[in-house]
C-alpha cells in the first residue's frame, strides 16, 4: 500500500458548429491510497487506487477570447492499471484507467475517464520479481 499524487490537465476543444459549445479546460490534484498486487516471478503488477482530487474547471470561448466562468470543486478518483517492474530498477512504466467524479451544481461536473501512459518512481525498488 502507498500514496500517489498527481497532476493533470485536459483541455476539450469548442465545437465550431454548437454556439453554445465555449469548450472546456480541466486542471486536476488528485492524492491516492494505491495498493498493488505482487505476482512472483513476473515483472508485471497489477495495482489498484482511490482517492480525492481537486479540479479547476474553466470555460473560454476561443471567437472572443472572453472568460465564460471557471470554478474549483473537490472529486474522487478510482482506477486501475498495471506497472511494469524489474528487481534492480527504481523506474517502472505503466499503463492505467481512472475515472474522475467532479462534485457541484455546475453541468460541467460529472465523470470522465482518463488513460494513463507514465513512469513510477520506486524508493525501495522491486523485491519480488526477476
Amino acid at each position: 500500500v502507498g500514496l500517489q499524487a498527481d497532476l493533470g490537465y485536459a483541455s476539450y476543444n469548442r465545437d465550431e458548429f454548437n454556439l453554445a459549445d465555449r469548450g472546456l479546460t480541466i486542471w486536476s490534484g488528485a492524492l491516492s491510497v494505491v495498493y498493488q498486487v505482487e505476482l512472483d516471478e513476473t515483472p508485471i503488477e497489477p495495482y489498484f487506487l482511490a482517492g480525492m482530487a481537486i479540479n479547476r474547471l474553466s470555460v473560454a470561448d476561443p471567437r472572443t477570447i472572453e472568460n465564460y466562468g471557471s470554478s474549483t470543486n473537490f472529486g474522487i478518483v478510482f482506477g486501475g492499471g498495471v506497472a511494469f517492474k524489474s528487481q534492480n530498477s527504481f523506474i517502472a512504466p505503466l499503463f492505467d484507467f481512472r475515472m474522475y467524479g467532479i462534485f457541484g451544481p455546475d453541468p460541467r461536473e460529472g465523470a470522465y475517464i482518463d488513460f494513463n501512459v507514465g513512469f513510477l518512481i520506486l524508493l525501495k525498488g522491486r523485491h519480488s520479481a526477476p
